[in-house]
């Protein structure tokens, strides 16, 4: 990909390769001519074939003179999770999605993190697709995360926190209503009369 001088033409923008860009222009505005003494590089959507990119600098008043850069371009893969935090009950559901950035593979392992998940299903269970059910009883301590692990790059990953609710607890002595019906008390203090 070159860069000519001035009074020169640029290239088209490039899909395969990338695009000289005019500096700090979100989005991209390709150089149109050779004014410029500073130029940003856009890399394309797909790690480019051949990797490095060569990108030379031709001098306008001089084109026997050349500088040429290589840039390697690297896969960055982010992945998000949503919902990003959740609170459960005892055994309840909740389906994870996970979004995966620089990359057309959208394949994620999921995984159930927590100081409390000593053995296998103490902290829940989560399915291929990101379906999660808590346990029937909480670790300790009971603050866990699910993480989506991309497939494309596995040292990229996304989480989402989840805390696991405690049932409330039901008692007679916590549930008892005072209740008067025609001057009688119902499962009140003073009992049934």
């Amino acid at each position: 990909m070159a860069w000519p001088g001035a009074s020169t033409a640029f290239p088209a923008a490039n899909a395969t390769l990338g695009q000289i860009c005019v500096v700090g222009s979100n989005p991209c505005q390709s150089l149109t001519s050779g004014d410029a003494t500073q130029a940003d590089y856009l890399a394309p959507g797909a790690i480019p074939a051949p990797n490095p990119v060569s990108v030379t600098v031709i001098s306008a008043s001089n084109p026997s003179l050349t500088a040429s850069a290589q840039i390697t371009v690297i896969n960055h893969v982010l992945v998000s999770v949503l919902p990003s935090t959740v609170n459960l009950p005892p055994l309840g559901v909740q389906g994870f999605t996970a979004s995966v950035l620089g990359t057309d593979n959208q394949n994620v392992v999921w995984q159930i993190q927590g100081t409390g998940c000593t053995s296998s299903g103490l902290c829940g269970s989560i399915t291929p697709a990101g379906t999660y059910t808590a346990p029937a009883a909480a670790p300790t301590p009971d603050a866990l995360t699910v993480v989506a692990i991309s497939q494309d790059d596995t040292s990229q990953s996304g989480s989402a926190k989840r805390h696991h609710l405690q049932r409330p607890k039901h008692t007679v002595a916590a549930s008892r209503k005072r209740l008067c019906r025609r001057g009688r008390w119902l499962h009140g203090e003073r009992g049934r009369q």
